[in-house]
């Protein structure tokens, strides 16, 4: 990854990975979001297909339509999972991620278990945070 692409005096800065909305808004395919309740910062780089990734935003949640969530619903029942509430599954974030932000979920699959738990808490308490 261009390590130039997000450069600034500001010693915190980190690229991301944005939503899809993002980059069809377009904006910059990388981005500085200290404040993104959204944003998942990863501990350490995560390499996938080649590239490095230091996190993932998935801000792009607040558009996520019922229709999503019952896509979601079918690719997780289809692939063989089963939960009592699958907004709570680890599979089930790694299929909202995707949709999300437009990667695959491998991407969202291959994270290491941290990550991979982090990514499911931000994800299931969007479901069920008041407004």
């Amino acid at each position: 990854m261009d390590k130039d692409l997000n450069k600034n005096n500001n010693d915190t800065s980190m690229d991301v990975v944005i939503s899809e909305e993002t980059i069809n808004n377009k904006k910059s395919k990388y981005v500085n979001e200290s404040n993104n309740k959204y944003l998942i910062k990863f501990r350490k780089p995560y390499y996938f297909e080649g590239k490095e990734y230091n996190g993932i935003d998935l801000s792009g949640i607040d558009n996520l339509t019922t229709s999503d969530l019952a896509d979601a619903d079918k690719i997780f029942v289809s692939s063989g999972n089963l939960a009592a509430m699958n907004e709570m599954a680890i599979g089930y974030s790694c299929i909202i991620a995707a949709k999300i932000t437009m990667q695959p979920i491998e991407f969202f699959e291959n994270l290491p278990a941290k990550e991979g738990v982090k990514l499911k808490n931000i994800i299931s308490s969007f479901f069920y945070e008041e407004d």
